[in-house]
């Protein structure tokens, strides 16, 4: 579904290590959970805050 234009959720708990994730986390800057990042199509990742609201998710979706 990734690249589809639709949003696609990967939920994880860090209950237990991952180093995937661990990873993926340190190359957005981030160290724990929750991070929700939206990517685009040949553009960087924008992140989002923590604490999201319905109006932050649409301005950060492409028109």
């Amino acid at each position: 579904m990734a690249g589809c234009g639709r949003p696609i959720s990967l939920p994880h708990a860090r209950t237990r290590r991952d180093d995937a994730i661990t990873r993926a986390l340190e190359a957005l800057g981030r160290s724990g959970v929750p991070t929700y990042a939206l990517y685009r199509p040949n553009q960087p990742p924008v992140l989002l805050p923590e604490l999201l609201t319905t109006s932050m998710v649409l301005q950060a979706l492409p028109q």
